[in-house]
């Protein structure tokens, strides 16, 4: 997630200070797509993580003197303002999805993701992440394609799925970067070797990378399935039944 915010804030950057008018349009591009990500998916995933973060304090009880605490009273709030993300996912599927007639999105996706999965998978010691994220790929176009298709025939479903999709184009990207990390950092551990007083950094930041790509990641293929089965049950229920 933290790669994510920076990586948002490393193309605005770009898209204001750069000379290169090619790079400032393909910044103003992606940061169009990420905005949406950046706000939503890491508020809603931070206030499950604060909320495992408190289960470690076990049976003491809740533990409003400890930090963890605050912190979920503080990042509840993110969810909601700004538009709250229900909004931002339906900003992401019904807006961003659409700009320039679907070119925007549909670079984004093949220049940002397919292209960087093709460019690495051969990476020495992470051939079974880059599988993964060739996966989750493939199942992402399917439901792009999947969710184009309920926008022309059967519209309800967009917004009952429009948080999860946004969900899987952040767990997609976010698998990516972080395996652009753990690259990096296998890199490193190769210059510096095991003994340096840095490998345990470089380490955790290949770790990391392993557990999210292959314990997160996956969670897009599942995502799949369940969207296009296309389940109206919760348009369908009457109010009555409450």
């Amino acid at each position: 997630m933290r790669a994510l915010i920076f990586k948002n804030w490393y193309y605005i950057d770009v898209a204001n200070h750069s000379d290169d008018e090619k790079e400032q349009a393909i910044a103003s591009r992606n940061i169009q797509v990420l905005n949406p990500l950046g706000k939503a998916y890491c508020s809603d995933v931070a206030w499950q993580l604060i909320a495992d973060a408190i289960q470690v304090y076990g049976g003491y009880g809740y533990s409003e003197e400890y930090p963890v605490a605050k912190q979920a009273r503080d990042v509840k709030i993110y969810s909601i303002w700004e538009g709250t993300n229900f909004i931002q996912s339906m900003d992401l599927v019904g807006r961003k999805w659409r700009l320039d007639n679907g070119k925007l999105f549909s670079s984004w996706l093949a220049e940002e993701v397919g292209k960087y999965i093709e460019q690495n998978k051969g990476v020495s010691g992470l051939e079974y992440e880059f599988k993964l994220l060739q996966k989750a790929f493939t199942s992402y176009k399917e439901i792009y394609m999947i969710m184009i298709d309920y926008f022309r025939n059967n519209v309800r479903l967009v917004p009952t799925y429009s948080t999860r999709v946004l969900h899987c184009t952040a767990m997609l990207y976010c698998g990516c970067l972080i395996a652009d990390q753990a690259r990096v950092a296998l890199e490193k551990i190769e210059e510096l070797g095991k003994n340096h007083f840095d490998y345990p950094f470089y380490f955790g930041k290949v770790q990391s990378a392993k557990y999210y790509i292959r314990n997160i990641v996956p969670t897009i293929c599942t995502l799949a399935d369940i969207i296009k089965d296309g389940d109206t049950s919760v348009i369908d229920i009457p109010e009555e039944a409450f």
